[in-house]
């Protein structure tokens, strides 16, 4: 082959792989991209969570923050019973513990 029909067909091969996917539409229906976008505005438990293009306000930043933050403090909060009791617990049961090893031994 010759070079100039070489780079010809070089640039003919690239100019179809730059337009050929420009042409390829996909169809979908509105009803579909309605339903994959961020709504403007969503009711929570926290309260009324307002969006601009898919982005939370800094209000909503805000609340979502808050939330989060108590969430983990009230999870905390929780955990730490099972730390704290444990020694009562076994405070609690040692004696009877015992009393059940030496009428055993006994």
């Amino acid at each position: 082959m010759s070079a100039r029909f070489t780079r010809s067909l070089t640039t003919f091969l690239f100019g179809i792989s730059i337009t050929l996917p420009l042409s390829v539409i996909a169809e979908v229906s509105p009803k579909v991209l309605d339903s994959l976008g961020t709504p403007d505005q969503i009711e929570t438990s926290i309260g009324l969570l307002d969006f601009k293009d898919g982005a939370p306000s800094a209000a909503t930043a805000d609340k979502v923050f808050d939330a989060l933050a108590f969430s983990n403090a009230l999870s905390v909060y929780n955990n730490s019973f099972r730390g704290a009791s444990a020694p009562s617990v076994s405070g609690l049961l040692s004696p009877l513990v015992n009393q059940i090893i030496y009428q055993a031994e006994g």
